[in-house]
Formats: structure tokens, sequence, C-alpha cells
């Protein structure tokens, strides 16, 4: 089976095309890089550095890093100008956007008609937009972090959903960085049972229902003075798996 991987070009995005190729899949992967500059604010700074080394935990080794033969790179947003690059997405089986930049106009239309998969780091419908998991847990519903695995919507995060993954608890010194970047693990692990048994995951999909929102969240609302209140949390971690849905 042949799958198309639209992603970022982090660590843990390279990892889902490694662990889709060693799963026997033929992984044709679209890389896009970001080339704005990076926040020089230390808050920033340590924060992203915990978010880096909980990636480099989980996706630094050989198991999620082989390298992929069939990659093309882009600018971040330019793979909605639909360069000639990317034909080869429209021949596969399955395409996979995890990551990358909004899809939407004339690239949605294509890929909509295909076999589309979102891959959405948050649970959604309750959190959509961006840190879903970063807001789950400051607004202390550490149940709702996770991944929803779901189909491709013309609006951000608002496709059938198809399952939901959740991270691994450890209570005993809990590092929310690491539990946050388990839920992408077990997304990426999740979604291999619905390439293979899609059929019955697409009849058993239920709609989004917006009405369940809790935070529609923006780039613009992570910033300085939330990341410190965030950094002086005491989660509270009882009852967590009897809360998911």
């Amino acid at each position: 089976m042949k799958i198309g991987l639209i992603t970022g070009n982090n660590l843990r995005h390279n990892a889902l095309g490694s662990y889709l190729n060693q799963s026997g899949y033929e992984v044709i992967q679209v890389s896009e890089i970001n080339e704005s500059d990076k926040s020089t604010d230390p808050v920033f700074e340590n924060y992203f550095r915990s978010v880096q080394k909980a990636e480099e935990t989980l996706f630094d080794s050989r198991e999620w890093q082989q390298h992929i033969e069939d990659k093309i790179i882009l600018k971040k947003g330019e793979i909605n100008s639909i360069p000639n690059s990317i034909n080869p997405l429209f021949s596969c089986d399955f395409v996979i956007v995890y990551g990358s930049s909004f899809i939407k106009g004339e690239l949605y239309d294509l890929l909509s008609k295909k076999n589309t998969i979102n891959l959405h780091i948050g649970i959604s419908p309750q959190y959509t937009g961006s840190a879903c998991n970063f807001w789950a847990m400051f607004d202390d519903n550490l149940h709702l972090v996770g991944g929803t695995i779901q189909e491709l919507s013309k609006n951000l995060d608002e496709g059938r959903i198809l399952k939901y993954c959740y991270p691994n608890i450890s209570k005993k010194n809990f590092n929310p960085f690491l539990f946050s970047m388990g839920s992408v693990k077990e997304t990426f692990i999740g979604v291999e049972d619905v390439l293979k048994n899609f059929k019955s995951y697409f009849e058993e999909s239920k709609l989004n229902d917006s009405s369940k929102l809790i935070r529609n969240s923006r780039i613009k609302d992570f910033n300085s003075e939330v990341i410190n209140e965030f950094n002086k949390k005491e989660f509270i971690l009882e009852n967590i798996e009897s809360l998911r849905q």
C-alpha cells in the first residue's frame, strides 16, 4: 500500500514516515520547512527546550528515524500552490496530513476525493487550533490530552472522528512534556490500525460535535505569561482514564 504523508520536518514528523515505512508501507513524504525566526524570549526557549527533550526521548532512535527515499521538501505554505513535485501524492492509496500548513482551496478539493486522514494532536471537538494538549493541561483537563484521527475537513479540525488515541500516564515523576509527546506517539501507532481497517472505522465514524468545544486556541494565545503559569501548575492525576471518551 502506498501512503502519502504531508507533514513538517521536525524529529516527530520524520518519525511518522519512518514508522509507516517500517510497517511495510511505501511512503511518499512531503515535508514543509518553517523558515521563520525562532523566539529569543528565554521563557519560550526554555519551554521549547523541554518539548525537544521529550521529542528526543521518544523518537530519537533508529527505530523511529529511518531514511525515507521518496521525500519532497517544500517551504511552509508552498504546498497549497500544488507544485508539480507533489504529484506522486495523488497516486497514493491514502494521504495522511500531520503538522503541515492548513490544507485549503484546490488542494483540499483534490485530497477530499481521496482517502485522506488528518492527525490532530489534541482531542477534538473539545480542543481545536494550536497547541491543543498544552491548553488541555492548562485547563486541568488531562483526560483530554491525546490525539484525534479524523477525516480531512474544509474547516480546521472538524472532520468526522475515526479514532481517539491517549498517552500512557506515569503518575510517579509525572512529566507534562513527555505526557503530551506520548499522545503523538500513540496517535502514530493508532493510525496504522485505521489504515488496515479503514472501512470499518469510516462506517463507525462520528460527527464532530462543535457544541462540545472548550477552546479554539490560536498561536497568539500562547505567550510568556501563560507559559509561566503553566510551569507553576500542580497536576491532578487521579481518574484520568475513567474520564476519557
